[in-house]
């Protein structure tokens, strides 16, 4: 496996039956991140033309933090996909993962919980907000009202905080 992503991402494969190859050993790529260097990896381009499938392991492009931009792995997968690869993204906003999380919180708690019950909290309305909502879910987005113009109107029950704080 090829690993596109910051080293201090590895972490996610300790234990696992995996080895780390440069792109053109690899059966398959996985990105847990931006890679350090940008989107102009020769890697990438090298990837499709292999055929090689690529797993995104957080489909969040990119947020805004104060002055700053951070980039995700979201942005990694569009690339690829632009350039004629394809993209395997696990995580929000595939209802798999709420799923996940309510089959967890139903085993610790040994009973389950109404949906009603269930708040979902996300930065990102397009993953976090659509996604908690396609499951059926009330979500909390936390946003700047000033995107608002952008934003699609919901499926379901969300409320919006400008910033969260505790």
């Amino acid at each position: 496996m090829h690993h596109i992503g910051a080293d201090r991402e590895r972490v996610v494969f300790e234990g696992l039956d995996l080895r780390l190859v440069p792109v053109d050993s690899a059966d398959l790529i996985v990105c847990t991140g931006y890679p350090p260097e940008g989107l102009a990896s020769p890697s990438l381009a090298e990837a499709v033309a292999r055929g090689l499938d690529l797993v995104c392991t957080n489909p969040d492009r990119q947020i805004l933090v104060g002055a700053k931009l951070l980039r995700f792995a979201g942005l990694v997968a569009e690339h690829y996909q632009g350039l004629g690869g394809r993209v395997i993204a696990t995580g929000k906003p595939a209802s798999a993962i709420y799923r996940a999380a309510l089959d967890k919180a139903e085993a610790v708690r040994g009973a389950t919980t109404p949906l009603a019950r269930v708040l979902a909290i996300g930065d990102s309305f397009d993953l976090d907000v659509r996604g908690a909502c396609n499951a059926g879910l009330s979500a909390i987005w936390i946003g700047d009202a000033g995107h608002d113009a952008a934003v699609p109107q919901p499926t379901g029950p969300v409320f919006r905080l400008p910033r969260l704080a505790w």
